[in-house]
């Protein structure tokens, strides 16, 4: 954790990738093939510490901006939010109408050996009610030399 105050906020560590609740009582199971173990082996899962409801829209001198749509339901103060949450300059979105968020979070990762940390968009998980309103932008880099924490980026396509 790069903050103090971190563990207040950030209480689920990142964990191994598991298959939890999955039959393997068959020999030729899939959630008994050595493939897929060995796939779940190497992936840490990085949780986000809340929800978030964002609706993306334009003050009145037309600058993004972001509502938090849970307001005082919202498990995190809004200003907590705006510490970890920006909207990337436009200049920098791919696409002059999809505005790119960016979501800092304080954990470090590093390493004695070179590793290299690959950030991809949740998978292994069927969204069909409540599918994501965007991409996540993935990459891939080298902790053992370019420690910083972690920080995703997140490309909105619909917007409530």
């Amino acid at each position: 954790m790069t903050e103090k105050t971190a563990s207040v906020i950030y209480f689920f560590p990142p964990e191994r990738l598991s298959s939890a609740g999955v039959n393997r009582t068959h020999a030729k199971s899939a959630s008994r093939c050595p493939a897929i173990l060995a796939l779940e082996n190497r992936y840490m899962v990085v949780r986000c510490p809340f929800d978030l409801r964002l609706r993306f829209s334009r003050d009145k001198n037309g600058t993004p901006v972001l509502k938090n749509l849970l307001s005082d339901k919202s498990p995190v103060r809004v200003s907590r939010l705006k510490k970890v949450l920006t909207v990337i300059s436009e200049s920098e979105w791919r696409y002059p109408d999809r505005p790119i968020i960016q979501l800092g979070l304080p954990y470090l990762f590093t390493a004695d050996e070179t590793v290299f940390m690959s950030k991809i968009s949740p998978f292994l998980h069927y969204e069909d009610k409540n599918p994501l309103p965007g991409t996540i932008f993935g990459g891939r880099f080298p902790i053992d030399f370019w420690p910083r924490p972690l920080m995703w980026e997140f490309e909105c396509h619909n917007f409530e």
